[in-house]
């Protein structure tokens, strides 16, 4: 080999030694690289799921932050569950029942050098301590060399080191807001978060923070329809509960029915930012103003809307159109009819069907016949306001009339009269056109109920024997419906005392014609039912053992009328056979069973007349919820000049959730001498949920 080779040789062996060594190195710090990124990733992650621990199983309404002002926070302080017997289980207090919180938490930054995240801990945790106390806990941990070791109210227990040198650490709670703003009207559902409400008496604040962009006016409004504040859930009209504050004044504001659940809303109209309402709500109660849950009953009742400031209410049902012949015919148009005549005039008898009548165009309201006192005799009692019948009978110049009265009288399944209730109704042509308006006169109120069935009838009587014609207005039966026709029966003779009595009785068999159309009668007017009762829906207290402290209604109970409630309570949804107990306003209620499960039912009675009715306006019934965690939600009226706010729970904001972000660093040296940063982030949002239950 020559020198020259040899020289080759060596700088090939020499160059692939180098490679192999540059290789090795560059694998080592590969391998270092990547060892770091996994201690990186174990070190973030083993933090996290320590602070995720201890949050989860922490209570929301204990957490305190510092700085106490807006996020990020540099700590956070919070109580624990501890396990001093070493049993593997949570350590409950002496009753057995709560969870014991023996040990306060606290997370913060050490910004010396080197920096640092500690956990700091405090052991038993004096459960008597404010809420200032335990602030000033906090600050004294976080901006003391000691760690709040001297903080004279609670025993330090130690301070540890989860890691230190470089991170980013970024704490933030998650509350509740909410923007109201929409470009139309409309209602909508908001889940406000969770907090933990013991009994008693609460504050709700919403406070202004911001409005939407597209608000492009100067109003910060905020109009709330409904709440559920409490533990059973119960949704409550806004506006029924008590505004303790409010600035500017709120007020209660009527919208278009089926747009907000009531009658009404709560407005507050707010101008500007940081202005505040405040409810007050008791943790719990049944607090009922609408009356329109699903599965409440009524008999002879409805709930409608009275007044411009009020909700819903309960009162009797029945004023109006009690059956009219455009809903028995399915809305057919009414025209002219000449109907069969007689020596003595024909009797006209118009079948009122009730509910039993399939497909018939039923009664559809319940009430009774208005009553005129007095008015037998005198024609000045009887007015157009105050009749309860109207007939459509041509005018008199055809030489026929109708006779001074009609009979209203109950009939069976046969059309048969029910012996004693044939009644009559005064007649009289009001004005000059083709109506005959009829008074209902009798000594006592006179029920008309969807459940049964009565006739109408009347007499068109001749005033000529040579022009006996007898126009009426009809309306045509529909032709897939098997109901009873009108009867036009004719008389012999003009004798007032046999056709009256022809009124009031039965008519056998072939001495009538069917005619398969509403005659002459187009509509039977009702006043209030004389009695009434509304059941209410089952409601859920949300647990097993209240103790109803007080029920409270308000009614109005016009000179005659009567209104009267009762309760009761059971362990299941299914209240049959349960006993009712009457109950009065402002007492405790005395009950014969208690239970989850509670309903009331009331009984309305109407004057002599059936003229004026009682009305239940609002019954809120109280009792004490144990502690618990409730989730907050409402219903908001969203709108174009509808501000931004926040929730306020007796002066906390409402956290919905802490959320931690954690970033940690280390720099390594590379292959080439320089230096590389390597990172390992990782987020946890928890939501607290335990109470201490």
């Amino acid at each position: 080999m020559t020198v020259t080779e040899f020289i080759v040789a060596a700088a090939i062996l020499v160059t692939l030694m180098s490679m192999a060594m540059g290789g090795y190195l560059h694998l080592v710090r590969n391998e270092k690289r990547s060892s770091e990124v996994a201690q990186l990733d174990m070190d973030v992650r083993k933090a996290i799921e320590l602070l995720r621990e201890g949050l989860r199983l922490t209570t929301i309404d204990e957490l305190v932050f510092y700085p106490p002002a807006d996020p990020p926070y540099q700590a956070m302080s919070f109580p624990s569950v501890v396990d001093l017997n070493e049993d593997g289980l949570v350590d409950l207090n002496a009753g057995g029942t709560n969870v014991l919180w023996g040990q306060t938490v606290i997370y913060h930054i050490w910004q010396g050098s080197p920096y640092q995240l500690l956990r700091t801990t405090f052991q038993p945790r004096n459960l008597a301590l404010t809420d200032e106390e335990r602030a000033e806990q906090l600050r004294r941990v976080v901006e003391q060399n000691d760690h709040g070791a001297d903080y004279e109210l609670e025993t330090y227990q130690g301070t540890t080191r989860i890691f230190s040198n470089f991170f980013e650490w970024q704490l933030t709670s998650k509350s509740t807001a909410f923007d109201a703003y929409s470009p139309v009207e409309g209602r909508e559902t908001v889940s406000f978060g969770s907090y933990v409400l013991t009994p008693g008496e609460h504050t709700l604040t919403f406070r202004i923070t911001d409005k939407n962009s597209q608000n492009t006016t100067d109003s910060y409004r905020l109009a709330i329809d409904t709440l559920r504040p409490t533990l059973s859930g119960g949704e409550i009209e806004a506006e029924a509960l008590t505004v303790s504050a409010a600035t500017p004044a709120s007020s209660v504001r009527t919208t278009i029915p089926g747009v907000c659940s009531g009658n009404n809303y709560l407005d507050f109209p707010a101008t500007d930012l940081n202005q505040m309402m405040t409810l007050t709500f008791r943790n719990d109660e049944w607090v009922e103003s609408n009356f329109q849950a699903a599965g409440v009953r009524h008999s002879n009742t409805v709930s409608q809307a009275i007044g411009t400031r009020l909700d819903y209410a309960v009162t009797l049902g029945g004023v109006g159109d009690a059956w009219t012949a455009e809903r028995r015919s399915r809305g057919a148009i009414g025209s002219w009819q000449s109907l069969p005549y007689g020596a003595g005039g024909v009797l006209v008898r118009v079948p009122i069907e009730g509910v039993d009548i399939a497909d018939a165009g039923p009664l559809v309201l319940s009430g009774a016949l208005l009553r005129v006192p007095s008015a037998d005799s005198s024609s000045a009692s009887r007015t157009e306001a105050n009749h309860c019948l109207e007939l459509v009978v041509y005018d008199a110049s055809w030489n026929a009339t109708v006779d001074d009265y009609a009979v209203i009288a109950e009939v069976d399944a046969a059309m048969q009269i029910v012996s004693g209730t044939a009644r009559n109704i005064y007649l009289r042509r009001w004005g000059s056109g083709y109506y005959i308006y009829g008074w209902y006169v009798g000594t006592g109120t006179y029920e008309i109920s969807a459940a049964k069935r009565y006739v109408l009838s009347f007499w068109l009587k001749p005033t000529s024997e040579y022009f006996p014609w007898y126009y009426v207005g009809t309306w045509q039966h529909p032709a897939d419906t098997l109901a009873p026709a009108t009867q036009i029966h004719l008389q012999a003779t003009n004798n007032t005392t046999l056709a009256r009595a022809a009124l009031a009785a039965s008519w056998p068999a072939g001495t009538y014609t069917n005619l398969t159309k509403v005659a002459g009668v187009e509509r039977l007017i009702t006043s209030y039912a004389p009695a009434g009762e509304f059941l209410s829906q089952v409601y859920d207290t949300g647990f097993a053992d209240p103790t109803f402290e007080n029920l409270t209604y308000t009614n109005d109970t016009p000179s005659g009328t009567s209104l009267s409630l009762w309760l009761r309570s059971g362990d299941t949804p299914n209240l049959d056979g349960v006993v009712w107990s009457p109950v009065l306003s402002g007492e405790a209620p005395f009950l014969q069973t208690f239970g989850r499960y509670v309903q009331f039912r009331a009984r309305l009675t109407s004057d002599i007349n059936s003229s004026l009715t009682p009305a239940l306006r609002r019954l809120r019934l109280q009792w004490d919820a144990p502690l618990a965690m409730v989730d907050l939600s409402g219903v908001l009226y969203k709108g174009p000049d509808r501000g931004a706010f926040e929730v306020l729970v007796d002066g906390k904001p409402l956290v919905r959730s802490v959320r931690v972000e954690l970033t940690l660093f280390r720099d390594v040296s590379t292959i080439n001498y320089k230096t590389e940063r390597l990172t390992s982030a990782m987020v946890a949002e928890v939501e607290p949920r335990n109470t201490g239950r």
